[in-house]
C-alpha cells in the first residue's frame, strides 16, 4: 500500500474520514454526547486538526481516495502556539463547535496536555490524530500509516508519544513499541485517557 503525504485539497475528506472512524471515541462522546450533533460537527473539529497538521507538521494517508489519516507533529513542534492555531482556523472552534463542546473538550485537554510536557522531551513525534475509514478497518492501514515516522524516530534516536481515550486502541500501539506511561480517568468526565511512550530502537 503507497503512503503519501496529504495534499491540502483534501483535508475535507481527511476531516470526514476521521469523524467516522472516531465516532466512538470517548473524547468525541464527551464533546458530544448526542449522536448527531457529533456526527454534524466532528467533521469540522477533525479537518482544522488536519489543517495545523498539514501546515506544520506532517500528515499521512493512502493514495488515491483517503482510507486512513496519521497526522503527526515533529520534534521541537509539539506546542500548539496561538499564531498556528489561528492559521489553521482552530481559533474559531468555540463559535462553530459551540462553546459547551469546546469547553468540555478542552476541560479534557487541559489535564492531559501538562502530561505531554512531563513525560516527553523536547525533542519528540507526536500523533496527534491515527483514525483509518471503519470500511476499510483490519488491513493493516494503521500500521502503515505510522510506520514511516516510527522507522525516522529510530533513525535519530528520538521517542514517540501519543493518548488515546480508547483502550480497544492500547494493544496496536503497543506492537509498534508503544508503553503506557500515565492511565486516568479526567477529573469532572468519564473520560477514561492513557498516555503512551516509545523510545527508540
Amino acid at each position: 500500500m503507497d503512503v503519501v503525504n496529504l495534499e491540502p485539497d483534501r483535508i475535507p475528506a481527511a476531516g470526514a474520514l476521521l469523524a467516522r472512524a472516531l465516532f466512538e471515541d470517548g473524547l468525541a462522546r464527551h464533546m458530544y454526547p448526542d449522536n448527531g450533533e457529533r456526527r454534524t460537527h466532528t467533521p469540522w473539529h477533525f479537518s482544522a486538526v488536519v489543517r495545523y497538521g498539514v501546515l506544520f507538521g506532517r500528515v499521512l494517508t493512502t493514495a488515491g481516495e483517503p482510507r486512513g489519516v496519521a497526522v503527526w507533529l515533529p520534534p521541537g513542534e509539539s506546542a500548539m502556539t496561538d499564531s498556528r492555531v489561528a492559521a489553521a482556523g482552530l481559533d474559531a472552534s468555540p463559535a462553530v463547535l459551540g462553546e459547551e463542546a469546546f469547553g468540555r473538550f478542552m476541560s479534557v485537554m487541559e489535564q492531559i496536555e501538562p502530561l505531554h510536557e512531563q513525560d516527553v522531551p523536547d525533542r519528540h513525534w507526536y500523533l496527534a490524530l491515527l483514525g483509518v475509514d471503519p470500511e476499510h478497518a483490519g488491513r493493516g492501514i494503521g500500521s502503515a500509516l505510522i510506520e514511516p515516522v516510527l522507522a525516522e524516530a529510530d533513525r535519530d534516536g528520538l521517542p514517540c508519544y501519543l493518548e488515546t481515550a480508547e483502550k480497544l486502541n492500547l494493544a496496536f500501539y503497543e506492537k509498534h513499541g508503544f508503553e503506557v506511561l500515565r492511565h486516568g480517568i479526567a477529573s469532572g468526565t468519564a473520560v477514561e485517557y492513557w498516555t503512551m511512550r516509545r523510545l527508540p530502537r
